[in-house]
């Protein structure tokens, strides 16, 4: 996942003709996280904790009793590559970079999102000029499952609040 978030900006700061008009992160990572906020590591967690953490309603939550043998181990796997490809959770360049990104930036964050804790996701917002912080109540790592309604809610009310003001 890091490696989207970081292309993502990373496009934002090269865009010169302008066709990025905004951004939307979404438990979102990227810069190494300041003590004592941590970002967790599903890998190490394992699944159960991993669902704890991830979801603020527990009927989401991976049973992994239910999983098969070649499930558990497609889960292994995945967790592996994404090792490979996704690194750290963070890249050391975009620290100093993001003050580049001039495009309207709406962080949404569940509230109860044990992964990337919405103080880590408040930190990220606040090192972009134009970002708006956004919480999502009653939803951890993944608010657009639990709430979507509340979801769509933000994105308009971004849309119109602080992306149209732009192009007008």
């Amino acid at each position: 996942m890091l490696q989207v978030v970081a292309n993502y900006l990373l496009t934002a700061l090269r865009d010169n003709r302008r066709r990025i008009t905004s951004l939307v992160l979404l438990g979102a990572t990227g810069i190494k996280p300041e003590p004592p906020l941590e970002i967790a590591g599903p890998a190490k967690l394992g699944p159960v904790k991993t669902g704890e953490l991830a979801f603020y309603r527990p009927e989401l939550r991976l049973d992994p009793t239910t999983l098969s043998e070649a499930q558990k181990a497609a889960m292994a796997e995945n967790q592996r590559v994404q090792a490979i490809y996704a690194g750290t959770n963070y890249d050391p360049k975009l620290r100093g970079r993001r003050h580049r990104v001039f495009v309207p930036v709406l962080v949404l964050a569940g509230e109860q999102d044990g992964i990337v804790p919405p103080a880590y996701q408040r930190a990220l917002a606040s090192s972009f000029p134009r970002a708006v912080f956004r919480t999502v109540p009653e939803a951890g790592h993944f608010p657009h499952i639990e709430q979507p309604a509340a979801v769509f809610g933000a994105l308009t009310d971004f849309v119109e609040n602080d992306v149209k003001p732009d192009q007008a």
